[in-house]
């Protein structure tokens, strides 16, 4: 017999991928959904890299359970194109704190240029 926690799917931590927070500026590439019993719209698996001057080009991974990033994901997925969790285009993103009528939440936004 098998032990009904070995039928389900195994939740893999990452500890290299960070909560978004207010001013994560990056190039977003793409983006997977995991499943969450806790979250009915999963997890958000961000990834991106920095495209600044100090640190142009490092990866970097991000996490998020927010409601609208994840719907602006999959706007993003739909208006360019994604294959395997990879963008067909990339998109420069600013994260920003927005206060809402039901609290704050965060949403992305063209990165200010500088």
């Amino acid at each position: 017999m098998i032990p009904f926690s070995d039928t389900q799917p195994k939740i893999e931590e990452e500890e290299d991928r960070y909560p978004l927070k207010p001013g994560d500026t990056f190039v977003l590439t793409g983006y997977v959904i995991q499943p969450s019993r806790k979250y009915s719209r999963g997890v958000a698996k961000i990834n991106g890299f920095k495209s600044d001057a100090i640190s142009n080009g490092i990866a970097v991974k991000y996490r998020t359970t927010g409601i609208a990033i994840i719907s602006q994901l999959a706007n993003i997925a739909e208006s360019v194109g994604i294959d395997a969790g990879k963008f067909k285009d990339e998109i420069p993103v600013t994260v920003v704190e927005i206060q809402g009528e039901n609290g704050t939440y965060f949403s992305f936004t063209d990165p200010e240029e500088g």
